[in-house]
């Protein structure tokens, strides 16, 4: 069988010459949640693994296992991944010779890339992306900075590295990642809106969490949260909900439950107390939905599953939500929930479930091939689904 998260951390821990207790105490987890952990009889959290990473001195994607899931299935691919790739370096050499596309038409496909994003198509999304920063770049280089025009020409290259940013990051192109992160952030700069930095720092956080930087992105968040504190409006309104959002999820990955919760509620509050508009950035969803969906991932982000399934019984999930990641999250997380509070059969089926809401956003993702692990440590049964799921995720049982 694959080492789990919780072998990796035994076996870094081994070699730092620790005992668990040691461990426990430097990352403020129970001893027997560790024992738990290292043993397979319960799935790693994010914060529990961060803790661990940081503790241990240890990279956080090799506890994580991404390091060789991303050289085996992203990073070594030809086609789209390696087009990502070249289209980061592209920006002063885009090689265009057909006519421009105007900046309507360049607008329209951005849109399109949203909408391939919100379905989790994340190959068709690699595969057409590239043609329209190409075309972006030598707009950029043509309108002058400050203008309306220049604006208006930042503005769709800041989407446009957002959405860089999201393929990237499936195929593990994770110095593409990191390039797109600080393009977002200089294009939303330029791009005349007042908004649109806190958007990029929002986006930004994402990269700062995959390294366990929670400071940093909860520096991040709360830097966003000044810089627009005196522009009023819904939707400065709606990105100040998404970012609280985003800083529950931070304080949950550092163990601050009362700060999560806090956050979260008091965000509830605010969607519930008028209806905010979707914002006109991507990834910007100030819904009472996705507001609910992060209350029940604080309680998971704290290994709490009993009070995760109970927040949960209280949210009720379209199933035509259009945005298939934040759908296939859901029910990772409902995995989960399920899994501590020993339903194996409902654990699965949500995995399950997960799969078939975002199979490309989702199947080389840390928490599916956790629970994967934890269940079949957990039992020496290998039903078909579990063993079906696991060949298709590539988890060896």
């Amino acid at each position: 069988m694959a080492p789990h998260i919780g072998a990796r951390i035994a076996q870094a821990r081994k070699a730092a010459g620790w005992t668990q207790a040691q461990l426990s105490q430097r990352t403020h987890f129970s001893v027997q949640l560790v024992s738990a952990v290292e043993q397979g009889r319960k799935p790693a959290s994010p914060a529990f693994t961060t803790a661990a990473a940081r503790a241990l001195n240890t990279d956080l994607q090799w506890l994580l296992g991404q390091d060789q899931v991303h050289r085996q299935h992203h990073s070594e691919q030809p086609g789209p991944a390696g087009e990502l790739r070249a289209v980061i370096d592209a920006w002063d050499d885009p090689d265009i010779h057909a006519p421009l596309d105007g900046l309507d038409v360049l607008a329209q496909r951005i849109a399109a890339g949203e909408r391939l994003r919100h379905r989790g198509r994340y190959d068709e999304l690699a595969a057409t992306l590239p043609p329209v920063l190409r075309q972006l770049y030598v707009h950029t280089a043509d309108a002058t900075p400050g203008t309306e025009l220049g604006e208006q020409v930042a503005a769709l290259l800041a989407d446009g590295y957002s959405l860089l940013h999201a393929a990237a990051n499936r195929y593990g192109l994770i110095d593409v990642v990191a390039q797109a992160v600080d393009r977002h952030v200089d294009a939303a700069e330029r791009s005349g809106d007042p908004l649109r930095p806190a958007v990029a720092a929002y986006r930004r956080t994402n990269h700062q969490m995959r390294y366990g930087n929670f400071t940093a992105a909860l520096r991040s968040l709360q830097r966003a949260e000044r810089g627009i504190a005196d522009i009023t409006g819904p939707t400065a309104d709606a990105i100040r909900v998404q970012l609280a959002l985003r800083q529950s999820v931070v304080a949950a990955r550092v163990g601050d439950r009362n700060l999560a919760d806090e956050l979260v509620t008091d965000a509830r509050g605010r969607v519930r107390a008028r209806r905010l508009p979707v914002a006109p950035y991507p990834n910007v969803i100030a819904s009472r939905l996705n507001a609910d969906m992060h209350w029940m991932t604080a309680a998971m982000e704290a290994q709490d599953g009993t009070t995760a399934l109970q927040r949960a019984r209280e949210v009720t999930l379209p199933a035509s939500h259009p945005d298939r990641p934040r759908v296939a999250h859901w029910h990772l997380d409902l995995a989960r929930a399920w899994l501590l509070h020993g339903d194996r059969a409902r654990s699965v089926a949500a995995l399950n479930t997960a799969c078939r809401a975002a199979p490309q956003h989702v199947r080389y993702h840390p928490s599916l091939h956790e629970t994967i692990a934890t269940l079949a440590a957990q039992d020496a049964r290998r039903t078909d689904s579990l063993a079906g799921l696991a060949r298709w995720a590539e988890v060896r049982l």
